[in-house]
């Protein structure tokens, strides 16, 4: 069975559309949401309106983790650019770890 050249190309166009639209939509977590995963067992945190899952984090930063542990399902946006009592912003590697953590939007 031969299939048209005009089915091919709808089909072509389709999946590409469909791939495109399925990158751009990016996940917007509602406060409701974000509120789920408020402890050590699933801990997401906003900052700068991005969610990121530090689920991860809180056991490579044991000496840290009751300070992060505070901010799960919540902002931690303040914390974040001061590191709490330090008073100072966190390293590179802390920020490409976050990026790689973001998991979506936070909607207000």
């Amino acid at each position: 069975m031969t299939i048209p050249m005009n089915l091919k190309i709808f089909l072509c166009i389709f999946v590409l559309l469909h791939t495109i639209t399925s990158f751009s939509k990016e996940r917007v977590i509602t406060a409701k949401e974000l509120a789920e995963h408020a402890s050590s067992q699933s801990c997401w945190i906003v900052v700068d309106d991005s969610v990121y899952d530090l689920t991860e984090d809180l056991e490579q930063h044991r000496k840290h983790r009751v300070g992060l542990e505070e901010f799960c399902g919540k902002s931690g946006t303040e914390a974040w650019y001061t590191k709490g009592s330090v008073k100072k912003p966190h390293s590179k590697k802390a920020e490409l770890f976050l990026k790689k953590s973001r998991i979506g939007s936070w909607e207000k």
